[in-house]
């Protein structure tokens, strides 16, 4: 956790999705890894559709796990909203921005 800044976007995502998937509830992490992912896809001027994939890893592995709750989650909620409302995004990215938010 204490290396959670040092986890790029994708690293992140696949590290969130593997404890999703062996539903192990690990709230420091999904706190840690999830404010880090947030902050990578504020910083970006152009947001490439892997980030945005990313967000929606990380947000659908805290909805699975039932970490709705913790503060980094709305903080993904918030970066996958920006990013679908960018100019730089493209048509597919928002779709799947807007699926994954309505679901």
């Amino acid at each position: 956790i204490a290396k959670s800044s040092s986890f790029g976007a994708q690293e992140a995502s696949r590290m969130l999705a593997s404890y999703a998937a062996v539903s192990v509830r690990n709230e420091p992490l999904f706190e840690a890894l999830g404010s880090q992912l947030a902050t990578l896809a504020a910083e970006e001027e152009n947001v490439p559709a892997s980030m945005c994939d990313a967000l929606l890893v990380a947000i659908g592995s805290h909805e699975k796990l039932g970490l709705s709750e913790l503060p980094a989650y709305p903080a993904l909620l918030a970066a996958a909203e920006a990013i679908e409302n960018s100019p730089q995004a493209s048509a597919q990215t928002a779709a799947a921005a807007r699926e994954r938010q309505h679901r």
